[in-house]
C-alpha cells in the first residue's frame, strides 16, 4: 500500500515536472499560448473553467514564483498583463451568462407571470372603483339635504 501511493506521489511529481516550463523563455510563451487560448475558446461550451482556472493558477503563481528571479521588470509586467487579461476574459465571460440568466427570467416572467399581473391590475382597479363608489354613496348619504356637493 505505501508502495502503491509512493509510485503515484513519484507519478504526479513527475507529470507535473514534465510539463511545466522549462525555463523563462518558455514560461512566457506557453502563458501567452494559455491567454490567447482563453481568449479563443472561452465562448465554447467544451471550455472548462476549472480546468483554465487551474492552469492560470499555475502560470501566475507557481510558474512565475519558480522564474520570477530571472525575468525583467518587462517582462514580469507582461505576466501581470497576462493576468489581467484572464480576469477580464472571465469577468466578460460571467456577464454574459448573468446577462442571458436575466433575459431568460425576463422573458419567463413576461410569458409567466405577467398576465396574472394584469389580471391583479385589473382587480385592483375594480376594488379602488367600488371604494370609490360606496365613500361617494356615503357622502351623498350624509348630505341627504339634497345638496349636490360631491367629494
Amino acid at each position: 500500500m505505501k508502495r502503491s501511493i509512493f509510485i503515484l506521489a513519484s507519478l504526479s511529481v513527475l507529470v507535473f515536472v514534465a510539463c511545466s516550463p522549462s525555463n523563462k523563455e518558455a514560461y512566457l510563451s506557453q502563458y501567452q499560448k494559455f491567454i490567447e487560448y482563453v481568449k479563443t475558446n472561452s465562448g465554447n461550451q467544451s471550455f472548462s473553467w476549472s480546468k483554465a482556472d487551474s492552469d492560470f493558477e499555475k502560470f501566475s503563481k507557481t510558474y512565475f514564483k519558480r522564474w520570477e528571479d530571472q525575468l525583467t521588470f518587462a517582462e514580469k509586467a507582461t505576466c501581470k498583463k497576462y493576468e489581467l487579461e484572464y480576469h477580464m476574459i472571465k469577468v466578460r465571460h460571467e456577464a454574459i451568462a448573468l446577462k442571458n440568466d436575466i433575459q431568460g427570467q425576463i422573458q419567463d416572467f413576461l410569458e409567466n407571470d405577467m398576465p396574472q399581473i394584469e389580471s391583479f391590475k385589473k382587480e385592483v382597479k375594480e376594488i379602488t372603483t367600488s371604494f370609490f363608489d360606496t365613500l361617494r354613496q356615503a357622502w351623498n348619504s350624509f348630505c341627504d339635504d339634497g345638496s349636490s356637493a360631491t367629494p
